[in-house]
């Protein structure tokens, strides 16, 4: 679990974690925090489950899942963000399933509120994302995935030097360069509120420019060029809507909200 700062949801996320069976060994990645005092905070759980590492310096967000894989000393990991929730019954039901062939488990994924109220079943068409397409055209599908240590190391773990999207950008490498399995069950709980930082930067016209071009990305190292170029003006792509663009315009070049303007027309 990696952590910096934000408690809001945190016991609700190691409770998660902690309720598995079969029972599941658990460390609180502390990114230097300043202001909240994690140690303290996971010092009322069982000490024989939860250990808790503190990065000398923040060394950034997707920096810090790296350290996640780096210290686990197991061959599998799951990085479990601070504000989502396991189901009680996830890591049971991958054991049922586990085959040691397998690099990167990933299962269906229900979106919820800030006080936890499910708000969306699917996070996405499933059925589809068990192909590459949408996985090169969408982003946000695969909060609690399993992966292999070993093999993410070798994909180049989390890269942040790829803006907003280092965790697409490995798990697309998964898809294309390792054994990979869907579960068809719903696993975990990914919650949506105004402190995460998906939130944030959704309203940020970098966010929407740095994911047209990761999909470019994506569907070259995929091979399926001509794909994206028959799809890049249509709404299988995704979008700004009209009220972003008009807020954005104030603080856009022309050129930069002529091409806004040309995607959602």
């Amino acid at each position: 679990m990696p952590v910096y700062e934000r408690a809001d949801f945190i016991k609700e996320a190691l409770e998660s974690a902690l309720c598995q069976t079969p029972p599941v060994n658990i460390m609180v990645v502390d990114n230097a925090s300043i202001k909240t005092d994690f140690k303290a905070l996971i010092a009322a759980y069982d000490p024989s489950r939860i250990t808790y590492h503190r990065n000398p310096k923040n060394l950034g967000v997707h920096a810090n899942f790296n350290q996640c894989i780096k210290l686990c000393p197991t061959p599998y990991v799951l990085i479990l963000h601070d504000d989502d929730v396991l189901e009680s019954d996830y890591i049971q039901r991958i054991s049922q399933q586990f085959d040691p062939a397998i690099d990167f488990y990933w299962c269906k994924v229900s979106v919820i509120d800030q006080k936890g109220r499910i708000i969306r079943e699917d996070a996405v068409d499933y059925e589809a994302f068990q192909r590459i397409e949408p996985w090169c055209t969408h982003n946000g599908a695969y909060q609690g995935v399993v992966m292999r240590c070993a093999k993410a190391m070798e994909l180049g773990m989390f890269d942040p030097g790829v803006a907003y999207f280092p965790d697409w950008n490995l798990y697309i490498k998964f898809m294309l360069h390792a054994r990979t399995r869907f579960l068809p069950f719903h696993g975990v709980l990914y919650r949506v509120s105004e402190s995460s930082g998906t939130s944030q930067a959704i309203n940020d016209y970098r966010y929407h420019a740095y994911a047209r071009n990761h999909i470019k990305r994506n569907f070259s190292r995929a091979g399926l060029w001509s794909r994206y170029r028959a799809l890049r003006f249509t709404r299988e792509m995704p979008c700004p809507s009209l009220g972003l663009i008009a807020g954005w315009s104030p603080h856009l070049s022309q050129a930069r909200l002529a091409y806004f303007w040309a995607l959602y027309v």
